[in-house]
């Protein structure tokens, strides 16, 4: 029997959309933590731009660091 006083995800009024709302750049194989990446090191944080995906990184930016540019990370799955 439900709760009464739960709601499923797809109930809920919540407009999260991953595709959408995640950053692409925690699928880089560059990305170090949070803002952090080995084109914008710390103390340096990736632009608003980039983190929004707004802006894709497949090109150098003024002010990164090397010539690191988006490279999706190779995903491993185990069972």
């Amino acid at each position: 029997m439900k709760d009464k006083n739960t709601i499923s995800y797809r109930e809920s009024a919540w407009d999260f959309h991953p595709n959408e709302s995640l950053s692409l750049c925690n699928k880089c194989k560059h990305h170090i933590e949070g803002v952090h990446c080995k084109a914008f090191p710390f103390p340096q944080q990736i632009p608003d731009e980039i983190l929004f995906n707004e802006l894709k990184h497949t090109t150098l930016i003024e002010g990164q660091q090397g010539r690191f540019m988006f490279e999706e990370k190779e995903t491993r799955y185990e069972f």
